[in-house]
């Protein structure tokens, strides 16, 4: 968990790393802003240090000057500076990056560990958020800013941030503020909201704080709603957060939810991808996929921003079935299977084991240290292409160095659950009609508790899902027997909570959640026979994504991901541990005849849009529609206007789009449907209507917008804004 204390306090809360008395060595992995955890940092700001080993417990200092050692740790930077520390813990440090730090690269060290390299700018602007983006931000009647608490236009506000680099006059690292007189940056400071100036009042480092820093400004001429405010420090600037202004005309729009798209790759069209994998690291910090041609087998990881691509395996297959993947939670180590070989990348490539029969299932447990798989029929195992050793059908664990090998469950167990007798070779087999390694197996992060298919009579079912504990105890069924089992998964977390995928005798698909134990299952959507869109569960369990539609898994509500026009985002994405972070295959519009998928990635509420468009100064009017009755009008600024590929709207009720009324959904910025003005990056749509069938009662208006960069790769952002409404005439 990234920490920060009161949203009042922000910057007084990060921190450096707690004492390792363990004798583990630290290890750093990031050095980043603390405001937005975004690198680089500058001189005086508060920063956090992300890594593992850094603290034996958590510690957070008291009041200023804040100490060089808290907890037994200590941070130095460049060999002879030290950082005072905010607070420390087992992954997470935050202190005060030294005034004295030049512009350029540096190291740091905690505790002794090996240095680390990382980027000092002369400036680093970031903008304190709490909830989703929402700015750290104190209105005039000193009211925190919310949409319940908007600014007033001509108003002025106090926004809290860090990263503004040398001051004058200077002030002591480590120390607070003083008040007479005041520092400020030696950097010149502008500011914008809502796309437009916002004149500031005061710009400098918070009395009585260390390393707080921050802007008064006053609220610019704006209608009701939520902004984007933008602060600029020496030409760099901050993240985007959002400010709730109260202007005029009618009720304010609020932004609800942020969700930014992006195209990652943009692979080379040399006939089809034979993609048969994709995952994400239960971090959300690593994708990895693979492309499986007739020639052989190829492993990619990159970052989940699309950067640091890779080939990290390769190999001859011995099963043209493309090879399926996992990975570790924190993404270091990968796992893959062509349902011959398993083979384990992690500081080189090795292989597990290879065998004659089928591997199918797959699955690494989050801290790496195991890899669990199903032997669907007897066979053997081979050595050199030659049969060494006999290896029964079952469940197996075993270690990522390949050591201890050893069946958890084998087939007289699991016949005997089904009520029959195992014969000598392939019933019960070990898998499902679904027929995934990634969907007949799970595991938790610890790898203490197990589900897994089975099917009764090889090739013909029924099919069954069971649990078990790792060492072996416990084995039961969980769902079933069935006709068919889709999908299976375990939340990482404890394990409480198994996802199914079931086809019944009527052919109807039912996606749910049961305990872990067999009871309180709970359908969360029913579906026609050829369907299987169960895909995970969240970490923590309380979110179920089908398709591209997460779940509470309470049954209390729902959330879909993609909305209408949006390219990126078709089918069933993959998603991290949080359920904030998505991974898509998707075919870039007019090359669908060469079988070449690209990948795209959803972030919701994420730090920063990147390349993904700002939509902004949102009205509406009027704010609710009636059934089939007379239509709204939506504008919204949405920039850069120039790369604006596409843009429209749509009704979101209980968390689902509804169905298009007809296809006049475009905000145009052409002077056509309302448009005012043409090219004044201001786009319209006149036309938001609700289906005379549409049943009363509150919505979400998404607007979604796309653009395309200098690359040719898109990007796009959809808003979620309320209050909005179909009333009854």
């Amino acid at each position: 968990m990234r920490h920060r204390n009161s949203v009042f306090l922000p910057l007084a809360l990060l921190s450096s790393l707690a004492a390792n008395v363990s004798g583990q060595t630290a290890s750093i992995d990031a050095v980043v802003n603390a405001a937005d955890f975004q690198a680089p940092v500058a001189p005086g700001s508060v920063i956090s240090i992300f890594g593992s080993n850094l603290a034996r417990a958590t510690e957070q200092a008291g009041g200023a000057p804040v100490p060089t050692t808290l907890g037994g740790v200590s941070v130095v930077v460049n060999g002879t500076l030290k950082a005072p520390l905010f607070y420390v813990s087992p992954a997470q440090i935050n202190a005060q990056l030294p005034y004295e730090v030049l512009a350029g690269k540096n190291t740091i060290v905690v505790n002794g560990s090996s240095p680390a390299s990382f980027t000092v700018a002369a400036s680093a602007p970031g903008i304190i958020t709490y909830g989703a983006g929402r700015a750290v931000a104190v209105n005039q009647d000193y009211s925190l800013n919310s949409p319940e608490h908007p600014a007033p236009v001509d108003g002025w506000m106090t926004v809290y941030m860090t990263g503004q680099g040398l001051v004058s006059p200077p002030v002591v690292t480590g120390t607070a503020a003083p008040g007479d007189p005041l520092s400020v940056p030696m950097l010149s400071a502008s500011a914008t909201l809502g796309g437009q100036p916002a004149t500031i009042l005061f710009a400098g480092l918070t009395p009585g704080y260390v390393g707080l820093f921050q802007v008064n400004l006053r609220v610019p001429s704006l209608p009701s709603g939520d902004f984007p405010l933008v602060v600029t420090v020496g030409g760099t600037r901050s993240n985007i957060a959002t400010v709730a202004v109260s202007g005029s005309g009618g009720p304010a729009l609020s932004v609800v939810r942020t969700m930014a798209y992006h195209q990652l790759t943009a692979l080379p069209d040399s006939g089809p991808d034979y993609r048969s994998s994709t995952v994400i690291s239960g971090n959300g910090a690593t994708i990895a996929y693979t492309y499986a041609p007739s020639s052989g087998n190829h492993i990619y990881t990159m970052n989940f921003d699309g950067s640091g691509r890779r080939e990290v395996d390769s190999y001859k297959s011995l099963c043209y079935c493309g090879p399926i993947l996992d990975l570790s939670d924190d993404g270091s180590k990968l796992v893959s299977t062509d349902q011959r070989q398993i083979r384990l990348v992690d500081k080189g490539v090795t292989t597990l084991l290879t065998v004659d029969t089928g591997i199918m299932g797959l699955k690494m447990e989050g801290d790496g240290r195991r890899v669990f798989f199903l032997i669907d029929r007897d066979g053997n195992i081979l050595s050199n292409g030659k049969a060494v050793a006999p290896i029964q059908r079952g469940l197996y664990v075993i270690g990522a160095d390949g050591a201890g090998m050893r069946q958890i469950v084998g087939p007289n167990a699991v016949a005997s659950l089904f009520g029959s007798t195992a014969d000598a070779h392939i019933s019960p087999e070990f898998t499902v009609t679904g027929n995934a390694p990634n969907h007949s197996l799970g595991v938790t992060f610890d790898g203490t508790r197990i589900v897994f298919g089975a099917r009764k009579i090889a090739g013909n079912g029924p099919d069954a899902i069971f649990g078990v504990n790792l060492d072996g105890s416990n084995l039961h069924l969980i769902v079933g027997p069935v006709p068919y089992v889709g999908h299976l998964a375990i939340n990482s977390a404890g394990g409480a909570k198994v996802l199914y995928d079931t086809t019944s005798k009527n052919f109807v698909v039912e996606t749910g959640v049961i305990n872990f134990d067999g009871t309180g299952q709970l359908a969360l959507r029913h579906d026609g026979l050829g369907n299987t869109p169960g895909v995970q569960l969240s970490c923590d369990g309380t979110l179920l994504l089908a398709f591209d539609i997460l779940y509470k898994t309470d049954g209390s509500g729902t959330l879909q991901l993609s909305t209408v026009l949006n390219s990126l985002t078709p089918g069933s994405p993959v998603m991290n541990g949080a359920a904030t972070r998505f991974v898509y295959s998707f075919v870039v519009p007019h090359t669908y005849s060469q079988g070449l998928t690209q990948l795209a990635s959803l972030e919701i509420n994420p730090a920063a849009l990147g390349s993904a468009p700002v939509i902004a100064n949102v009205t509406v009017n009027p704010p609710a529609i009636a059934p089939g009755g007379k239509a709204a009008a939506v504008s919204a600024q949405i920039s850069p206007a120039a790369a604006v590929i596409a843009a429209n709207y749509a009704l979101v009720r209980d968390g689902l789009v509804e169905d298009l009324v007809n296809g006049d959904v475009s905000l145009v910025d052409d002077g056509t449907g309302g448009d005012p003005k043409a090219g004044d990056g201001v786009f319209t749509c006149n036309n938001v209507v609700a289906s005379s069938k549409a049943p009363a009662g509150p919505r979400l208006l998404r607007l979604f917008a796309q653009v395309t960069d200098a690359a040719g790769l898109r990007h796009g952002t959809a808003v979620d804004l309320t209050p909005f409404a179909v009333e009854a005439k």
